[in-house]
């Protein structure tokens, strides 16, 4: 980021070839209001220091319900980082974050496991029919 002529050319080039493009740690350091205009990204990350504290810290509750509110104003997506409890993930939810990641949903893993969850998790699911419709 800090060689922003080289840098904003790599993106572009990326954006063009399909790559879905985000802005990480939102609200904090290099990744300001101004790279908004600067950069083609499509998803802005929240920091996760904003939601270390919710639910009770009403300053940070603002600061995610405002960037969830300018990611949604300028067409991007919005992730909520560091969920790691159901409270936290209903106010993401609830402030307008459509995507989250945290310790909630999952630890770090080993390449193996990860690939393990998630083909699990794309398996076809079978519904259960009951048994008085048999």
């Amino acid at each position: 980021m800090h060689e922003a002529g080289r840098t904003r050319d790599v993106i572009e080039r990326l954006h063009r070839l399909g790559v879905k493009l985000a802005l990480d740690d939102f609200g904090t350091e290099h990744s300001s209001m101004s790279r908004l205009r600067e950069l083609p990204v499509q998803v802005l990350k929240v920091d996760r220091s904003f939601l270390r504290d919710i639910p009770g810290d009403a300053a940070s509750a603002g600061i995610v319900r405002a960037i969830a509110t300018l990611g949604a104003g300028l067409g991007m997506d919005v992730v909520a980082e560091g969920i790691e409890t159901p409270a936290q993930l209903a106010f993401a939810a609830e402030a307008g974050c459509g995507f989250g990641q945290g310790y909630h949903f999952a630890r770090p893993l080993p390449a193996a496991q990860l690939t393990e969850l998630l083909t699990s998790s794309l398996a076809p699911r079978r519904r259960a029919v009951p048994a008085t419709a048999r």
